[in-house]
């Protein structure tokens, strides 16, 4: 299941407006379940972590899912995406 992380009020009212505008579209075959949640403590990943997807293209698992799907997003929305990895 997802959720999406919140700091503030403003950021919970964003989250929650946005999920309302797809539901009353009908934008998904079913409701949107995704979770609306306070943010209460972040860890930081190490390093490696870091720009994984850049760091490790020929990994199986960003080869097969996460590639396809950035290269989906740079088709659709060039204008949203940076121009160079920071890696």
């Amino acid at each position: 299941r997802s959720v999406i992380f919140h700091m503030d009020a403003v950021q919970r009212e964003v989250a929650e407006s946005y999920i309302r505008q797809l539901n009353e579209a009908e934008a998904f075959s079913g409701p949107i379940v995704t979770e609306v949640a306070l943010l209460d403590t972040f860890y930081e990943g190490e390093p490696y972590h870091q720009d994984y997807v850049a760091r490790n293209p020929a990994q199986p698992y960003i080869a097969c899912f996460s590639a396809p799907k950035i290269q989906k997003l740079r088709e659709y929305f060039p204008e949203l995406l940076k121009r160079q990895s920071v890696a």
